[in-house]
């Protein structure tokens, strides 16, 4: 794995790709959760399937090998679970492209990161949010059905589903952009927790003050931790003053809703009963079991709102227990980095792997999005992250080792 401080840049279809991918591409519409089983295909859905085709095309020219670690193999294990699901699945066509997607993100960011390093990778990271961020506040005046909903409360939502979710670009824009040094910081950490609040996702909340609370806590050598200080007390005063005020069940449902997780406890036991009782092992098909086994219950809904719920109904027990082991290695490799060094790199792929668990445990999709393009870049970062502190710990052995040696050499004269 190519060293983290790699100063070689991408060409522009390098940062093409990884602008379409990261955002979706935007779809611009809004459609019920099963439409994309059942209907037919549309402009956005052929857009994203030519953009998809495209990077796997690319991917094969560029022709670049990749030596995977340990993480970046579970990654492959889970992949080819869900190619297995589609013997099945319904719609074996949907399952394998859905399969397919995933694949696409998880080769293109190894191959990005083996190029260019995380560096480079998180600073893409940084202006792919910003720019996906800029369209869903610009289609607030220009189409606003794509990106504002109403809360239960009937409070204007920011959910931004016909570009990406707000609930997940938020918090991934404003976790980059606590380490990055360019001229952007300020604004993007403004805009991302500005558009986490306002898409009014608990998780989402939830998600900045841990970003804010880890940067204050742990202390990595990153531009923001004076302002995570500031923000730890901010956030405190205003949670005091909205509990006093009542102030955030103008938003959303009384803080007592969180207890039931807004229903999906029952729409894990719904579907983990289906699955278990009917095809345990190997589920019902990647993606498309999730949406099938929702729409008794509401047919808005796309998946199965967790990754590990989504993983069961779509690929079974093997499928589950691969999102779980990956997780628990991609967390694992992010502790031993974290105990080693305190660089800017370190915190965005600890930080980031915290937030996508985070927000996975109880929502998230891995197809396609930000969310998805993070989560299927965390493998290759954590494994290009430990390759890095074993290069630079054999580098200071050897230092010390030739330090050594002169000195007895010095002293022997």
């Amino acid at each position: 794995m190519n060293s983290v401080t790699l100063v070689r840049k991408p060409g522009i279809l390098w940062c093409l790709f990884f602008l379409l991918l990261y955002s979706g591409p935007p779809k611009f519409r809004i459609r019920e959760g099963g439409a994309g089983v059942t209907d037919g295909l549309d402009l956005a859905l052929v857009i994203q399937v030519i953009v998809f085709l495209g990077a796997g095309i690319y991917l094969l020219a560029v022709r670049r090998k990749v030596r995977f670690g340990l993480a970046q193999r579970f990654a492959l294990v889970l992949l080819g679970v869900f190619f297995l699901s589609a013997f099945r699945s319904d719609y074996p066509a949907y399952t394998i492209f859905r399969s397919y997607q995933g694949l696409v993100l998880f080769w293109f960011s190894a191959v990005y990161i083996e190029e260019f390093g995380v560096l480079e990778h998180s600073k893409w990271l940084l202006w792919a949010g910003a720019l996906t961020c800029f369209l869903v506040l610009l289609c607030i005046p220009l189409n606003p059905d794509a990106v504002l909903e109403y809360s239960e409360t009937g409070f204007p939502r920011l959910r931004g589903a016909g570009v990406a979710e707000t609930g997940y670009i938020g918090p991934l824009l404003f976790t980059v952009a606590m380490a990055e040094r360019t001229w952007l910081r300020w604004l993007c950490v403004f805009s991302g927790g500005l558009i986490a609040f306002f898409s009014l996702s608990r998780a989402a909340w939830l998600s900045v003050a841990l970003v804010v609370l880890l940067v204050s806590l742990w202390r990595p050598k990153v531009w923001s931790v004076r302002l995570s200080r500031f923000a730890i007390v901010g956030m405190v005063l205003f949670a005091l003053l909205a509990n006093v005020s009542g102030l955030i069940e103008k938003f959303r449902e009384p803080p007592e809703s969180l207890v039931n997780l807004t229903g999906r406890p029952l729409i894990w036991a719904n579907v983990a009963e289906t699955v278990w009782n009917g095809s345990p092992w190997i589920g019902y098909g990647h993606s498309a079991a999730s949406r099938e086994l929702t729409w008794d219950i509401d047919p808005a809904l796309g998946s199965a709102h967790s990754i590990f719920v989504d993983a069961f109904a779509g690929s079974g027990l093997i499928g589950l227990a691969a999102t779980f082991i990956l997780a628990v290695t991609v967390l694992g490799r992010c502790w031993k980095a974290a105990c080693a060094a305190k660089e800017a790199q370190t915190f965005v792929v600890c930080a980031l792997s915290l937030v996508i668990l985070g927000l996975g445990v109880i929502g998230g999709d891995i197809d396609t999005g930000p969310y998805a393009f993070v989560y299927w870049a965390l493998p290759t970062s954590v494994t290009a992250l430990m390759s890095s502190e074993r290069r630079l710990s054999c580098m200071k052995r050897a230092n010390i080792a030739r330090f050594q040696s002169a000195r007895q050499e010095s002293g022997g004269l």
